[in-house]
């Protein structure tokens, strides 16, 4: 059976059709699969900015849909100063990201440090 071009270029097209709508599909399940740790700091960064407020930074973890995967301490957690980070995990199929977020005395953002690990 001899394939004619257009048949070839017909399965190739499925088979990148098919490819693309997996990596979309995995990468809305898993955003942080193909990033790697700096990253995934660097967006962190754009949602809480160094110099943010404890408070501040509680919030948009708390509030923000597009952290809705993150699990961070909400039950009867109040920042206070004095604390020096929050803690967060990204939940669902791995990899799974650990994140502390670091604060001054005075309850100011000064560094996001991330870690991308595949066990919980």
């Amino acid at each position: 059976m001899k394939l004619k071009v257009k048949d070839i270029i017909i399965a190739l097209a499925v088979i990148m059709g098919i490819a693309v709508f997996f990596t979309v599909v995995i990468n809305t399940i898993t955003p942080y699969l193909f990033k790697p740790a700096e990253a995934i700091k660097r967006d962190l960064l754009r949602t809480t900015p160094i110099g943010m407020d404890i408070d501040d930074v509680f919030e948009v973890l708390k509030n923000d849909k597009k952290h809705k995967n993150w699990s961070v301490p909400m039950n009867n957690y109040v920042p206070k100063r004095g604390d020096t980070q929050i803690k967060g995990l990204h939940y669902g199929l791995p990899p799974y990201i650990g994140v502390s977020w670091m604060f001054d005395e005075d309850g100011k953002l000064i560094d996001i440090y991330v870690r991308k690990y595949w066990t919980p």
